[in-house]
């Protein structure tokens, strides 16, 4: 039976998004087969998977801050829609035992997420928000509120430069989580050595981009990646000593992609010019 007080939540609006997170939860759902999974949205689907579901009082485009504030659990981990998680993660509740807030560092630098007027030592990294755990606490709270505020009225169209910002200046105890439970550049998979061990939780930004599937049918490593890199982080897991696995297995890496096959270099080239 799990803990009454801990969940994850998902909070989507609009059909896409929506789709994705049902299909995010079934992800979830088998890793973890009795964790508590909340939806929060602007359109009860009324999808077992889900252990319960809210409606969103309005329709800001950043519904993750009311859900956060609104959740039914004392901890709380948050995921955006468009995620695959891999394995189980107690210890993103367990982490909250010593701290208020946890999040993976962002991995760009791009100015949009470095604001000079804020006058924040670069040392403080950009938070990539797509997944978070949180202790429910008067500070907590606080936090979320004034997070929402911020955005709200800056008009921002990215949430992590005043989650940053905040971070500085409120102060709650945060701690920085690996790469691997939010791994969101695809590229990095291919230097994941065995060694690093196995990525917790996927998290494909391009996912909205696609056709969004059956919301009944869980993503898979091979739609999010491509069957290579799925193929390499298979041989990643069976290294993993944490999940069982033989840390003296060779992994090696995958194939560089101008080693794929012609077809497959053209399909990648093709992807990077249609998205710039």
């Amino acid at each position: 039976m799990s803990d009454p007080e801990r969940g994850f939540v998902f909070a989507a609006t609009g059909d896409v998004y929506v789709t994705l997170a049902r299909r995010a939860a079934r992800t979830l759902r088998i890793a973890v087969p009795d964790a508590n999974i909340d939806l929060f949205t602007d359109n009860l689907t009324g999808d077992p998977v889900f252990s319960m579901e809210h409606h969103l009082t309005d329709g800001f485009f950043r519904p993750k801050m009311e859900a956060m504030r609104r959740s039914r659990f004392e901890r709380t981990v948050m995921l955006d829609a468009d995620i695959l998680v891999l394995t189980a993660v107690p210890e993103l509740f367990e982490v909250l035992d010593q701290y208020e807030i946890a999040g993976a560092a962002g991995i760009s630098r791009r100015r949009m997420f470095y604001k000079p007027s804020d006058r924040i030592p670069r040392a403080i990294p950009n938070i990539n928000t797509g997944v978070l755990a949180i202790r429910r606490t008067s500070g907590t709270q606080a936090f979320l509120e004034e997070w929402e505020r911020r955005v709200r009225e800056n008009g921002d169209r990215l949430d992590q430069p005043a989650f940053r910002k905040l971070l500085w200046e409120m102060r709650p105890t945060f701690l920085v989580l690996p790469q691997e439970y939010n791994l969101m550049y695809k590229n990095l998979i291919d230097i994941w050595f065995g060694e690093m061990g196995y990525p917790r939780i996927l998290h494909v930004a391009d996912l909205h981009r696609r056709p969004k599937g059956d919301p009944e049918t869980p993503l898979t490593t091979e739609e999010a990646l491509g069957p290579i890199r799925a193929r390499h982080l298979r041989k990643v897991r069976l290294a993993d000593w944490t999940l069982g696995g033989d840390p003296k297995r060779r992994t090696g890496l995958p194939p560089p992609p101008y080693a794929r096959g012609t077809r497959y270099f053209a399909r990648m080239l093709l992807k990077s010019i249609l998205q710039r």
